[in-house]
């Protein structure tokens, strides 16, 4: 790996602060968008830094992302942070995921909880000050960017021999065309270690959004006010597992409910122990379109937030509607097999 590259779109006062931080803790390139042309995309530690404008969007930025796909880059070996400013208390999440999701999409990898945020007046902060209670907001960024900067300076990632893979779905065996398609994955993988487990109605309560206070105190009894199949099978097999697939059909542009109450009661385990050497992979169909909103979905609760590792192109989408049409779909044979072949080769 070469120094770490900070790419920067936009700057203004807040996010040059926020990028001085970083360099001072990790020996850093900074480039600006005149010199774009001569970035190397293979084994780089790359900080993408950017604000949003008022509409939530940022032009230089989406700009380079679209020469990339269009010249048909693609990142080899490669690892990405953010460091995002909105002046506003909007679109710092929603640009973040989809820079993430167009990023991934070209083989970027991004280690867990890859992102600092600034909202107007720090104000994404406050909960942080029960923690560092003689900081001010904007001292408790820095710390934040600086944990940040170290954590991806020492950052590499080993390679697994015989990964655990976890399997969590919610969908039926008979009608499901995204368990059909995962299982024409599976069939590529023979000889690894696969758990699958479904979530079924009822098994999972949501999160009621207990205070920090008793949730932690929960945590670190391996615990959770509500208990139930999520302590003692679901939060055990995610603890226990390397790689996590989720396995996602499209319910209205978005993740079942199933499956979300499952990421949200996760909290309890993310309280205990870190995430952020799992690696998240996903299969997500949908009847007409939308795939790429579900994708957003697990990247920003389980990669921005959680902290798990979002592999190179982590999600295979496809389209089908009826039950079983995914087997007509042309050319999802080979895609298949590719998609298992990114696993292996992960």
């Amino acid at each position: 790996m070469r120094k770490i590259k900070i790419l920067v779109f936009n700057e203004n006062d807040v996010l040059r602060n926020m990028i001085n931080t970083f360099s001072n803790e990790s020996e850093c390139e900074i480039i600006y968008d005149d010199y774009y042309e001569n970035i190397s995309f293979s084994d780089e530690k790359l900080v993408l830094a950017f604000s949003t404008d008022s509409i939530g969007s940022n032009i230089n930025l989406m700009k380079f992302i679209k020469r990339l796909k269009d010249n048909k880059v693609f990142f080899n070996n490669s690892y990405g942070t953010l460091l995002v400013n909105s002046e506003s208390d909007l679109y710092s999440k929603t640009l973040s995921q989809q820079v993430v999701f167009l990023m991934n999409q070209m083989g970027l990898t991004f280690i867990g909880q890859p992102m600092i945020e600034t909202i107007k007046d720090y104000l994404n902060y406050e909960t942080w000050q029960k923690v560092y209670t003689d900081k001010t907001l904007k001292e408790i960024c820095e710390i934040q960017i600086m944990n940040l900067a170290r954590k991806f300076n020492d950052f590499k990632r080993n390679k697994i021999k015989d990964p655990k893979i976890l399997v969590i779905h919610a969908s039926s065996h008979h009608t499901s065309n995204t368990l059909m398609l995962w299982n024409m994955i599976k069939g590529h993988l023979k000889g690894y270690t696969i758990n699958e487990i479904e979530i079924e109605d009822g098994q999972v309560t949501d999160c009621n959004g207990c205070p920090f206070e008793m949730c932690l105190h929960f945590a670190e009894k391996n615990s959770c006010y509500y208990g139930g199949v999520i302590l003692e099978d679901i939060l055990p097999a995610i603890e226990n597992s390397d790689y996590i697939v989720w396995i996602c059909p499209n319910y209205n542009d978005s993740i079942s409910a199933k499956l979300m109450a499952v990421i949200n009661r996760m909290t309890v385990l993310y309280r205990r122990v870190s995430l952020n050497e799992k690696t998240i992979f996903s299969v997500i169909i949908s009847g007409n379109s939308g795939s790429d909103s579900v994708a957003k979905q697990l990247i920003s609760s389980l990669n921005l937030n959680k902290g798990m590792i979002l592999a190179p192109e982590f999600a295979i989408m496809e389209i089908a509607n009826d039950s079983g049409k995914i087997v007509e779909v042309a050319g999802v044979e080979e895609r298949a097999t590719d998609f298992a072949n990114k696993i292996k080769r992960y």
